[in-house]
């Protein structure tokens, strides 16, 4: 832990491999592989240019455990994880990431609409349709905190 911001959230320095492992939050924008490609270009063989750069991490309990997403950073860790995959012997290197805890996907959400204001949003990207709705739904329904009606689940279960 580097420092601890007014929000509660939380500087980390994280190995860029740890990163790599750390799932893309679901709520995210498509990958634009324009954009990754235009990283690549910009840095070249220089992989290491971007520990520069911040990553946002969300942190909530799903199927009771605390689970990570990547909320900020999809693309540069779309760079960082082929570079691995391309470059067997590359040694490892240090990010920073910003570590945030919410209590439910509704405030992953909030969390994600205030720091992902550079590149503006559009209401035709399908994650941003759901994310309304997911909020809205747990707005309603996951007033009481001890019974969770609505829940973050990225696959079907058996009844």
């Amino acid at each position: 832990m580097l420092h601890t911001f007014s929000d509660k959230s939380i500087l980390k320095r994280i190995s860029a491999k740890t990163l790599v492992g750390i799932p893309v939050w679901r709520g995210n924008r498509h990958i634009d592989m324009n954009h990754v490609n235009q990283i690549k270009n910009d840095i070249g063989d220089d992989i290491q240019k971007l520990d520069k750069t911040v990553f946002h991490v969300v942190i909530y309990n799903e199927d009771n455990k605390l689970q990570k997403y990547l909320v900020d950073g999809q693309h540069r860790k779309s760079v960082i994880q082929s570079y691995f995959e391309e470059n067997f012997c590359i040694p490892d290197f240090d990010v920073l990431v910003i570590e945030k805890k919410v209590e439910d996907e509704s405030e992953a959400i909030e969390y994600f609409n205030t720091i992902n204001n550079v590149k503006p949003q559009h209401d035709d990207d399908i994650n941003n349709m759901v994310n309304k709705y997911i909020k809205a739904l747990e707005d309603k329904f996951n007033k009481d905190k001890k019974n969770i009606l609505i829940k973050p689940v990225d696959k079907t279960t058996n009844l």
